[in-house]
């Protein structure tokens, strides 16, 4: 699926952040975006770094379940978890949830579309 061109549709956008909001909501930690689709990568990679990381230090069966409700695909995880530089790990990791997501929130807008289009 080619979703380069999801990545300025305000709709997706706007679900992806919902998605993510959901997803992370449960471990205490509100996320805020101040509505600017140019800066909604950045914005969520600030705010989701430090939460997968406390997450990851303090409880990594909460960490590993997580990143399976999410379906972030678990060799690539190991991956990046082997890496030697935190900072590039952590930010790794957030890049594969937003990715995740972000096609989760692409397929059930096409699967919507294709829907209307039926009835």
């Amino acid at each position: 699926m080619k979703i380069e061109k999801y990545r300025n549709d305000l709709e997706v956008i706007r679900s992806t952040a919902e998605q993510i909001k959901k997803d992370l909501g449960s471990y205490g930690s509100e996320i805020n975006l101040t509505g600017y689709i140019a800066s909604t990568y950045t914005e969520l990679l600030d705010q989701i770094t430090p939460i997968l990381k406390g997450l990851y230090y303090e409880n990594k069966s909460e960490f590993m379940n997580l990143m399976y409700r999410i379906d972030v695909d678990e060799a690539q995880m190991n991956q990046a978890l082997t890496s030697s530089e935190e900072k590039k790990t952590f930010t790794i990791l957030v890049d594969m949830i937003l990715e995740r997501e972000l096609v989760k929130c692409i397929t059930r807008k096409l699967y919507q579309v294709h829907d209307q289009k039926n009835k």
